[in-house]
């Protein structure tokens, strides 16, 4: 599924961080985030679920991020835009 994100772009917005700074996955603790890493309610990604976000350049855990989306990564061949692959926690 193709999506046109170019319309967030400059948008404020409020990310819920499930995976603040220097977590650990909870399955996996071997791997541990370098970044704070959650999803912004009410913008659906290629899977149909809340989109995914990193917040680049806060060097403390947060909660909670409101902030301007200031760009958009989108993966090609993306398991999730196929739907084979849902969020798991």
């Amino acid at each position: 599924m193709e999506k046109d994100y170019a319309s967030i772009i400059g948008k404020t917005v409020t990310v819920a961080v499930g995976r603040p700074l220097e977590s650990r996955h909870p399955q996996h603790e071997n791997i541990v985030y370098p970044l704070n890493y959650g999803f912004v309610q009410c913008v659906a990604a290629g899977d149909g679920e809340d989109q995914d976000a990193y917040i680049l350049g806060i060097d403390i855990p947060v909660s909670v991020f409101i902030s301007k989306v200031i760009a958009v990564i989108q993966r090609s061949a993306d398991a999730e835009d196929n739907g084979s692959s849902r969020r798991k926690t």
